[in-house]
């Protein structure tokens, strides 16, 4: 196999059903746009020079630039039709015609509106009649470079014989390859004639040659190697010499094939592969044409190739003598009406490499083809390239150009580049009619799978338009760049309710160092409206610009949220600062703001008011957590001030106590208004009366008329001393001094109380003893009212007996006992013939002496009476026995009396 030298171009072939993506009208719009941004874009025609692989992995661009020009063919849209053979344009049986091919159909021409000059040839005249063909030219050695380019490691050299030999490959240049390209197109629809040799090198040597017509532009070039600089030519027909047998090779790339770059000197072209020769009967003569194909790659992938295929009846073995190391006769006519292409090689007499070593004579070996017309082009203008190649067999490998004319079409290239001015596709143009002045072109702006279109080039023809010379018009350049993405996603990071907010995500494509025209500072903007605050932006708010590769963006938002205080309540319904969309819900007063109360009450036990009442209030406050995404409003935790009800002692009020003297503690409890009552009960109070006998000569103890009196504070003792004062000044005492006033006495003094009431013994008419002494009372005055409690302060003691003492008393409530009856109980000292009358009831104990009136009596019968009335009142206390206390006391009154 054969390979590539390193000034081959990139030939770079996409699929075949590209669409059209815009109107040529809106392409032309954007050309001086583009045009401005690639000035080192523009391609030059007029020289080639070595070409440089700046990048041959699958994975990336690939690029392949001239140093005057990039090298374009064509990839033609809507692929897949079939080339149709006419057999009846053979009219000498010798001829061996192609049966069989398949033609490719490519996307419908799209009109633009670029205005045109007048129109007028290269000298300035009118032309009077532009349709006309252009006549025919004949070039040869003199003016060979005025017309043909070459490539790689094609030399050329004038002869003097008005030849020029083209040296395409030499021995030991292994994987090369060189080349020539005719600088103008055919018109097909004209006759040419080619006349020249051909030196196929030594027989061993590889790999051959080959000679094609091709819609693609005037510098492209077909893949080196076994492809003979063939494949990767739209819509090609080829005449090929093939010296060295190939098999099928897949390709080992999945790229489209027009992105495979042309191998280096020195590299075979495995990544495109290649087609399996027909014939290993070498070397030998064949027709082929290519098709835009997918063909499975050595992954298992499908990858589109322009693909050479053998046609069917044209391959014819030659004799290895031809292969001699010499020239050889070699003619290419054409016939411009019935577009019949004839080939003729001169062959030396020898033998063919078959089975058989079949014997040949010298002869003209001779193929023919009819060209046929491509939908969409007509064929009504072709480029053409001469080439050979090597592979790891080599060979010296030439051509010699004697003669060759043809007619100039009026042509444009097409041409599709990268930003850099590297050519990324080819495909053809579509024609009005025949390319000649006046005529009309159009081109196709297409969608490029991996690339976005850009614009026009600079320097570039409008996308359709006027033929208005002869030979090339210039070229349309469309101006791609590679497809990168930018993915800018939205997320809610709020940790408590996220929202879903892919909706505003963006998936964006463009060409390579392009603007997006995006940027996120528009989405943002309006989700802020919608409540949401930007935590993160990692492009800054910027227009985003598509890079080497896949950009991915996350910007990150979480819900705003509006903190209300118990001091900021709002009312409902009121707009949401700086976000009027929405209104303030649930923070109002009563939302934010409560308050309990511990009220004591202080109450004496019928109920009435102790004391002022005293209240307690507990103030709870809570702020409001607003989402202005959501709405949804979050408290938090109520908090009370002060923290607990405080401590309260309870007032003290002069006469009462209270088993509660202080209200403790406690936590309040929200929406509870607790009341707590203090009970004062009145206090059990005494008053003590004191009698004292202030005499000075004979003073006498009164203690046994003392009293102890108890009850409630507030109440009323039921007792004075005028009753008492009054007994004793019947007994001779006279009254000195009662602080009472003789007055009923309250317990009314928190204190105990205590009265001291002062007597004396009066001077007149004293009862005397016989010795002249005053005599004491004998008993005790008693209590005439029977109310108060009265108990001696100790007992009367007379000849070494006591008077038995009564217990004191309190009253009760008024309580009596179940008869409801006063109770008097009568106790008589033996010895002093006392008595003594206590009043016992359940209120209180009285216990006095029974006093007996002071009388005048004889002396003679004082004593007698005296003693009537002791041994009377020891009878009354026996009869008391018998008829009751009541009966006793009351006829002892009347006795009295």
């Amino acid at each position: 196999m054969a390979a590539a030298a390193d000034s081959f171009t990139a030939s770079v072939n996409e699929k075949s059903d590209y669409p059209a993506k815009t109107s040529t009208t809106s392409a032309a719009s954007v050309a001086a746009n583009v045009a401005a941004d690639n000035s080192d874009s523009k391609v030059s025609c007029d020289a080639l020079g070595d070409v440089q692989a700046e990048n041959s992995t699958d994975d990336s661009a690939v690029v392949y630039q001239n140093s005057s020009a990039l090298v374009s063919s064509s990839a033609r849209g809507q692929a897949d039709a079939a080339i149709s053979n006419s057999a009846d344009s053979a009219q000498n049986p010798s001829m061996v015609m192609a049966s069989a091919a398949q033609k490719v159909s490519e996307p419908t021409a799209v009109q633009g509106n670029a205005t045109e000059p007048s129109l007028s040839n290269t000298t300035g005249a009118v032309i009077n009649d532009p349709s006309l063909p252009a006549e025919d030219v004949t070039v040869d050695a003199k003016n060979f470079n005025h017309y043909f380019d070459m490539h790689g490691t094609a030399t050329d050299q004038l002869n003097s014989d008005g030849s020029v030999t083209i040296t395409f490959t030499k021995k030991g240049q292994q994987y090369s390859a060189g080349g020539i390209s005719l600088k103008e197109k055919i018109n097909m629809d004209s006759s040419f004639t080619l006349n020249g040799q051909i030196n196929l090198g030594n027989f061993g040597g590889a790999d051959g040659m080959g000679i094609v017509f091709h819609t693609g532009n005037v510098a492209a070039l077909g893949r080196p190697g076994g492809n003979l600089g063939i494949a990767g030519l739209p819509d090609a027909v080829g005449f090929k010499l093939d010296s060295y047998y190939d098999y099928y090779n897949e390709p080992t790339s999945s790229l489209p094939g027009d992105q495979i770059p042309l191998p280096q000197n020195g590299e075979d072209d495995s990544k495109y592969g290649q087609s399996q020769d027909p014939t290993m009967a070498v070397p030998c003569g064949d027709i082929v044409t290519t098709s835009h194909e997918q063909v499975t790659t050595t992954t298992g992938k499908k990858a589109w190739r322009w693909w050479v295929n053998n046609q069917d009846g044209t391959v014819q073995p030659l004799t290895t003598s031809l292969m001699d190391g010499r020239f050889h006769d070699f003619q290419m006519q054409y016939n411009g009406q019935t577009h019949v292409l004839t080939i003729r090689l001169k062959e030396p007499a020898g033998h063919l490499n078959d089975s058989v070593q079949t014997h040949e004579d010298e002869q003209w070996v001779t193929w023919t083809y009819q060209i046929p017309d491509i939908p969409g082009n007509g064929n009504v203008a072709m480029a053409l390239d001469l080439a050979a190649t090597t592979g790891e067999l080599t060979n010296l490998q030439q051509f010699r150009l004697t003669s060759f004319t043809f007619s100039p079409a009026a042509s444009v290239n097409v041409e599709y580049l990268n930003e850099q001015g590297q050519l990324i596709h080819q495909t053809g143009v579509h024609y009005s009619g025949a390319p000649v002045i006046g005529n009309t072109y159009s081109t196709d702006q297409l969608n490029l799978p991996g690339y976005t279109y850009i614009g026009l080039g600079k320097g570039s023809l409008a996308p359709s338009g006027t033929l208005r010379k002869e030979g090339l018009n210039g070229t349309v350049i469309y101006v791609y760049g590679r497809t990168e993405k930018i993915t800018v996603n939205y997320q809610d990071v709020s940790t408590d309710d996220p929202q879903n907010l892919s909706g505003y995500d963006q998936e964006l494509t463009g060409a390579r160092n392009q603007s997006s025209e995006y940027s996120t500072a528009k989405t943002i903007k309006e989700l802020e409206a919608k409540g949401y605050q930007l935590v993160n932006d990692p492009t800054d708010g910027k227009v985003l610009k598509y890079g080497d590769g896949a950009q991915s963006y996350t910007v990150k938002l979480k819900h705003r949220h509006l903190i209300i205080g118990p001091s900021h309540y709002q009312d409902n319904g009121i707009p949401l600062p700086n976000n009027p969309s929405k209104t303030y819900q649930g923070v109002e007063r009563n939302d934010l703001n409560q308050q309990t109360t511990r009220t004591i009450k202080y109450e004496f036990t019928n109920g009435k008011p102790a004391a002022a009442a005293v209240s307690q209030p507990v103030a709870y406050t809570r702020s409001a957590d607003i989402d202005e995404v959501t709405g949804d409003v979050v408290y938090t935790p109520w908090t009370a001030a002060p923290a607990k009800y405080p401590p309260i002692v309870s007032p003290t009020i002069p006469g009462y106590f209270t088993n509660t003297p202080s209200v403790a503690a406690a936590s309040p409890t929200l929406g509870q208004n607790p009341v707590v009552t203090v009970i004062y009960q009145p206090c059990i109070e005494k008053i003590r009366i004191v009698y004292e006998n202030v005499s000075s000569k004979d003073p006498q103890s009164l203690s046994q008329y003392d009293k102890l009196l108890t009850g409630k504070y507030g109440s009323s003792a039921n007792y004075s001393t005028a009753d008492t004062i009054k007994a004793l000044e019947r007994q001779g005492y006279q009254l000195v001094s009662d602080p009472t006033d003789g007055q009923i006495l309250s317990f009314n003094d928190t204190s105990e109380q205590t009265y001291v009431i002062k007597l004396k013994r009066q001077s007149a008419n004293p009862d005397r003893h016989a010795s002249g002494s005053v005599k004491s009372p004998t008993s005790k005055p008693t209590d005439t009212q029977g109310k108060g409690t009265a108990s001696t302060a100790a007992g009367v003691k007379t000849d070494n007996h006591q008077i038995k003492q009564q217990s004191s008393w309190q009253p009760i409530d008024g309580q009596t006992d179940q008869s409801g009856k006063s109770h008097h109980v009568v106790t008589a000292d033996s010895t002093s013939s006392a008595i003594q009358l206590t009043k016992s009831n359940n209120y209180d104990v009285a216990s006095a002496p029974i006093e007996t009136a002071s009388l005048k009596h004889l002396p003679q019968t004082g004593n007698r009476h005296a003693d009537l009335l002791t041994g009377l009142g020891i009878l009354l206390a026996g009869i008391g026995g018998w008829l009751g206390f009541d009966e006793v006391r009351r006829r002892f009154k009347r006795v009295l009396k």
